[in-house]
């Protein structure tokens, strides 16, 4: 009975030991090569983005309030900002990132807001059902090695093991590029104008045109406890810093007819932003386009053509709203 304590009492220990060394090499490889050189090429395209989208936020604010769309990549393909702030007059920003971003980008969006800002939510339907933090994914997890080591120093245990394993699988074990020569600067620079919208995306692919079910559907699924809602957080982020918020419809693919389930889902999200002190601009078909041939890759993503249309939309109906138009000029 005695070896049998022994042999379990020696096993506890070494497990225990065990966890101890895997979770002090993890924390290892997190502090000692997380934002140190060694991930440079992560994502460098969607860094070069956000470098092009702060500096326009910055040349904005020197003269006064800006109108900031923010959202996934809807946005970065839906809005030419470029045009509708040179037909308006107005101080557009395109803040449209990526999807893996997840609500990250809601934390990114609040580095550039400034009082007396007006933020405009095109979201994807994915953001009125996360009730958890951004997922750990590729390029965002890549974004965060190479380019954000403060995001790692903030982070809870949970997401230090999960950034540094993440970098020892992909580093290490498994690369999926040769990062000395993937994804340099002067192969990208011409994705985005110099303002941060996306431009190089000319033509329908062949990939989107052949596939079966592309439609977007208005889905919600939000948490019984609405304060947990990353998007409810960040609302009231702005509204405490002075900083109006409208949401609209995300540009998506769909050519069925909406069903009454749809259209309820529709409600339920523009009576989400009114209940908590925002506004909402259109109706459940705001956004919905039919013709394949405006889209580039995928059901959420314009291209020229499309992208026209929307932002032809979007001055309409967006921008010549009083409180928008007259950012600059409250008096109206």
């Amino acid at each position: 009975m005695k070896n049998y304590k022994k042999f379990f009492i020696s096993t506890l220990v070494s497990f225990l030991i065990a966890i101890i060394a895997v979770s002090l090499f993890l924390l290892f490889v997190g502090y000692t090569f997380i934002g140190k050189n060694v991930y440079t090429r992560g994502a460098s395209n969607i860094n070069y983005w956000l470098t092009v989208k702060n500096q326009r936020a910055e040349a904005l604010d020197k003269s006064g309030n800006k109108i900031v769309f923010c959202s996934g990549s809807n946005t970065l393909h839906g809005l030419n900002s470029k045009y509708a702030s040179e037909v308006t007059g107005l101080p557009v920003l395109n803040f449209g990132l990526h999807a893996a971003f997840g609500t990250y980008m809601f934390e990114l969006a609040k580095q550039i807001l400034k009082p007396g800002d007006i933020v405009i939510l095109p979201l994807e339907f994915g953001f009125y059902e996360l009730e958890k933090d951004e997922n750990l994914q590729s390029p965002f997890a890549e974004w965060i090695i190479s380019y954000s080591p403060e995001y790692y120093k903030k982070s809870d245990i949970k997401r230090k093991f999960g950034l540094s394993f993440f970098l020892i699988q992909t580093w290490i074990f498994n690369p999926k590029f040769d990062y000395k020569d993937y994804a340099k600067t002067d192969e990208y620079v011409d994705q985005i104008n110099d303002i941060g919208d996306f431009i190089k995306h000319d033509g329908t692919t062949d990939k989107f045109l052949k596939l079966k079910s592309p439609e977007a559907r208005i889905t919600q699924k939000f948490p019984e406890q609405i304060n947990k809602l990353p998007l409810y957080q960040f609302i009231n982020y702005c509204i405490q810093n002075n900083v109006s918020v409208y949401g609209i419809m995300p540009n998506y693919y769909r050519s069925k007819d909406y069903t009454q389930e749809e259209i309820n889902n529709y409600k339920a999200i523009k009576s989400f932003y009114e209940n908590n002190g925002a506004s909402f601009i259109g109706d459940y078909t705001s956004g919905g386009y039919a013709d394949k041939m405006l889209f580039s890759d995928t059901g959420l993503h314009l291209n020229t053509e499309g992208q026209k249309l929307r932002t032809k939309w979007i001055i309409d109906n967006v921008l010549s709203i009083p409180e928008i138009k007259n950012i600059n000029n409250p008096k109206y």
